[in-house]
């Protein structure tokens, strides 16, 4: 029974694989796309209360799915106790996550350019935030009763950056990098890294997307270069994560 499910799994994958690959087109490699049927059904997040309720909370504010939020429980869960930095907030579901979660005396930090948002770029259909979103944000940590924990910051990552760094460098426990711009990446990401406790992690949210190929190939070329000082790897979700060693 074992060997036939196996089989049809392979035949699934192939199947689908096969499928999708004659329906990527424009700057995207097809041969870097694969899709697969997990092995591993059985999940203990789901049976955590605190999982369940920062989830609850965090649903009606983001479009992130249950998976995803699964890793950044993960990454909370096994990083050293820090602050967090959420980038591309949009109408803040992940910080919202986070802050539920957090212990002690850290932070959030929510990072997103909501009164300059920047204009979508021509090879993606994704979502951009705005000043409307940074008031449901405001009205929703408020109404959450978190608002304490999180540190708004309308600005770009760039500008972020450039006036925190110095205070918060060695502070961070998780860093959630949900950008689409692959130039922004290449640009912060040694700087994000120097945030980063040893043993944080570094999520990069579009990792993998068929609309991003450009930042997915920025983060490969990255890895790559550093693997004297991170690990890099995928999770099912589809997460791309550096773990600073």
């Amino acid at each position: 029974m074992r060997i036939i499910i196996s089989k049809v799994k392979i035949i699934v994958e192939w199947i689908a694989t096969f499928v999708l690959r004659s329906l990527i087109g424009g700057n995207a490699n097809k041969y870097d796309y694969k899709f697969f049927v997990t092995e591993n059904i059985y999940n203990p997040f789901f049976n955590k209360e605190n999982f369940k309720v920062s989830l609850l909370n965090a649903s009606p504010y983001t479009i992130i799915s249950t998976y995803k939020f699964q890793t950044l429980y993960w990454a909370l869960q096994e990083s050293p106790l820090g602050n967090v930095l959420d980038i591309g907030v949009l109408r803040g579901g992940s910080s919202i996550f986070f802050a539920n979660l957090l212990e002690s005396e850290n932070l959030i930090y929510s990072v997103d350019n909501w009164s300059e948002h920047a204009k979508p770029n021509s090879d993606s259909l994704l979502t951009y935030s705005s000043c409307s979103d940074l008031e449901d944000f405001k009205k929703a940590i408020i109404d959450l009763k978190i608002s304490k924990r999180i540190n708004i910051c309308d600005c770009s990552l760039k500008t972020f950056l450039a006036v925190r760094k110095s205070d918060l460098v060695g502070t961070i426990a998780v860093i959630h990098f949900d950008l689409y711009d692959s130039s922004t990446f290449e640009d912060t990401v040694e700087d994000m890294l120097k945030l980063l406790k040893r043993g944080g992690c570094l999520l990069i949210a579009g990792y993998g997307s068929l609309a991003l190929p450009k930042l997915s190939k920025s983060v490969d070329l990255f890895a790559k270069s550093s693997k004297y000082y991170t690990r890099f790897l995928q999770d099912k979700s589809g997460y791309g994560i550096f773990i600073k060693i």
